[in-house]
């Protein structure tokens, strides 16, 4: 019985701990796309060959599920945030994202690339949708900060090693776009920590 219950114990650190293998905001339609990709090109195509299509329809899938969940994100800025500048980026991200998500499902379905339909609404966005104000201003763009921040890399990794001409030039095309939302986010970060440090509350 005490070992039973030690286990039960253990187990239940270990979820506490490792919250993405044991919590309920796992991005199932992610990883249901990526193991569709898997199946279909392995089955169509030999070995060499089927490794690369993989790997670009992972591309795909990483690209439009970072789009979907940053639009959940950008969405809360018009509701929950109060500095202009937070809402103003916020609706231009959501608008930018709905965008070359489109662009990339028409390339998808061309190529028979299976991607995600919606953004599981993970961790991160239910810690968002419980702020406000000032607090939510600045969470919102330390969270883009860090998604540009990967977007770019994982961007730049298909850049050097991705093979499909298609998603290649839309990568190149987008990645300007991409650096360019992460300089924005910069700027309204350190215009909101000047007006921490001055005391200067956000506009109405």
């Amino acid at each position: 019985m005490i070992r039973s219950v030690t286990g039960i114990v253990l187990i239940s650190m270990i979820c506490t701990l490792v919250i993405p293998a044991c919590g309920p905001h796992r991005n199932d339609q992610k990883e249901k796309a990526v193991a569709a990709n898997e199946a279909k090109f392995k089955k169509r195509n030999p070995d060499v060959v089927s490794a690369t299509l993989e790997r670009d329809a992972r591309f795909a899938v990483d690209a439009i599920a970072s789009g979907l969940m940053e639009i959940k994100w950008s969405e809360l800025a018009q509701k929950n945030g109060s500095e202009p500048r937070v809402k103003a980026f916020g609706n231009s991200m959501a608008a930018a994202q709905q965008t070359a998500n489109n662009e990339l499902r028409r390339m998808a379905a061309s190529k028979q690339i299976t991607l995600p339909d919606t953004a599981v609404a993970g961790a991160r966005y239910q810690q968002l949708k419980s702020l406000t104000g000032d607090r939510f201003d600045k969470d919102y763009i330390k969270t883009m900060i860090r998604s540009q921040r990967q977007n770019i890399e994982v961007f730049n990794r298909y850049i050097s090693a991705g093979k499909d001409s298609d998603l290649l030039r839309w990568a190149i095309l987008k990645l300007p776009a991409l650096k360019q939302h992460l300089g924005y986010a910069r700027g309204v970060d350190s215009i909101l920590e000047r007006q921490r440090i001055n005391g200067v509350p956000s506009l109405p």
